[in-house]
């Protein structure tokens, strides 16, 4: 497994300042250097590696790449006693990327690449305070299966309309 090497992870802020900011900017700025890292990885990395690079703690490490593979922002292999974290993949085409909004939540479909085949991956974003996007959840679906995926949603939403429906006809 090959690995970029990065024996002073760039900050981008002093480390006094870093060891300053409140709770919640830190697990974000840290998820970041995690991300960082993975994605410089495309062979994979492992959380004791990112562990060394970041010099974050083992329980840190492993909380944000978890937290990166729920919102499918990179997935992992389990081999034997080790999981390997690697990039989501790369989009297949610059075009192949659109963008809804509904509400206060937005919803980014891409097309993706990676060893594992060729997928579509639906990511939910939200804009913060600073009118940054943060990802707050994900789904990735193997290409081949969307239309399949599409019908058992379409009858999974039929079928709750009607029981909601015969659930309304009962209280009358």
């Amino acid at each position: 497994m090959q690995q970029t090497i990065l024996k002073n992870v760039d900050y981008g802020i002093d480390i006094k300042e870093l060891q300053k900011l409140p709770p919640d900017k830190r697990t974000i700025y840290d998820r970041s250097i995690v991300l960082k890292l993975i994605q410089k990885n495309s062979t994979g990395i492992t959380v004791p590696q990112i562990t060394k690079m970041a010099g974050l703690s083992h329980q840190t490490v492993k909380k944000h790449a978890d937290f990166l593979v729920a919102i499918r922002e990179v997935y992992k292999q389990n081999m034997g006693i080790v999981d390997i974290y690697y990039p989501n993949g790369r989009i297949e085409h610059p075009l192949s990327q659109d963008t809804l909004q509904i509400g206060n939540k937005f919803y980014s479909f891409y097309y993706l690449n990676n060893p594992l085949g060729d997928f579509i991956h639906i990511q939910e974003k939200q804009k913060d305070e600073f009118n940054t996007f943060t990802a707050t959840g994900g789904l990735v679906i193997e290409k081949r299966a969307i239309y399949e995926f599409l019908e058992q949603l379409r009858m999974f939403i039929e079928h709750n309309q009607e029981k909601e429906k015969t659930k309304e006809d009962l209280n009358d």
